[in-house]
């Protein structure tokens, strides 16, 4: 993302990513900024805007950063697709 931009919304489907798998949304200072670590053991999808973390919501970017997914629990196989929705003003 680029700097100065505000983060409104993160969509992520997923499939069935193995038992006891999960993924949380954040960036390089927080892991978990946007929706914490949330089960993907069966196909779905999360969002920040129903699960999501309050401080993400409107968080605006002081630098130029990458979104990141990180897997935690066992290993993963399949395939997860997201959407970032922001704006720069």
């Amino acid at each position: 993302l680029p700097k100065g931009a505000k983060v409104y919304d993160i969509i992520v489907h997923f499939d069935a990513l193995g038992s006891s798998s999960t993924v949380s949304v954040g960036d390089a200072d927080s892991a978990a900024r946007y929706i914490a670590a949330t089960s993907t053991a069966s196909a779905g999808q999360m969002s920040m805007s129903q699960e999501g973390a309050i401080a993400g919501v409107g968080y605006e970017q002081t630098a130029e950063t990458d979104i990141i997914l990180t897997t935690g629990g066992a290993s993963i196989t399949g395939t997860i697709k997201c959407v970032v929705m922001y704006s720069v003003e």
